[in-house]
């Protein structure tokens, strides 16, 4: 057992992370209001174990795109042993995501037929959302707000990536059917960025 209060390793830090983003998705499942929007109680149990499925994957993978765009970063810093080491750090961290999960899903009790379907499952969102993100990285126009040409780079870099999220994420659990005008696309936004912005700050003090 970890220390939550302190912790220090690579693996400690990737739990904490994974234990506020499962919570957060949890909040949004229970909350009220997004249910209404979703006519949650008119769905039946396996639909209604796919919309929580789906909120859980997006926020682990918010996990690794919040490492990866720090990583980004810092690979565009003056080189120095600190600097290679808190890579390095960073690297095992985001490499370790997804077994440090399904470890920690599957000390619920969750059969292993179950883990193994949802490790199957967040691989393919993973890949889907990088793909999403490399197109979205074409096709948005990149806006220079910095007054250096690498942090315009990152900063679409990292747009994009959190576009991807919102956008496939969404198709997946209104199961395809949503627009622009779906209002219940404003309050799952509004989740999944107050998400990403608490795990960059944790991931933003290392």
């Amino acid at each position: 057992m970890f220390n939550f209060l302190k912790p220090k390793t690579a693996k400690e830090i990737n739990l904490k992370m994974i234990d506020e983003a499962v919570k957060s998705a949890f909040r949004f499942f229970r909350d009220k209001e997004p249910r209404k929007l979703l006519n949650f109680e008119k769905l039946n149990q396996t639909e209604q174990d796919i919309i929580f499925n789906e909120l859980v994957m997006t926020a682990i993978l918010a996990i690794v795109f919040v490492l990866n765009s720090r990583i980004l970063r810092d690979e565009h810093l003056p080189d120095s042993p600190s600097l290679r080491a808190k890579l390095s750090f960073l690297k095992e961290m985001k490499n370790q995501v997804f077994n440090n999960f399904l470890a920690w899903y599957s000390n619920f009790g969750i059969d292993k037929v179950y883990v193994d379907l949802f490790e199957k499952c967040l691989k393919m969102r993973f890949e889907e959302y990088q793909e999403d993100k490399i197109r979205l990285m074409r096709e948005l126009p990149r806006e220079d707000i910095y007054d250096y040409e690498i942090d315009n780079e990152l900063a679409h870099h990292e747009l994009c990536a959190i576009q991807s999220l919102v956008v496939s994420s969404l198709f997946h659990i209104k199961r395809g059917e949503t627009s622009p005008e779906d209002s219940f696309v404003k309050p799952y936004k509004t989740w999944l960025l107050v998400t990403y912005g608490n795990l960059k700050k944790r991931v933003n003090k290392i």
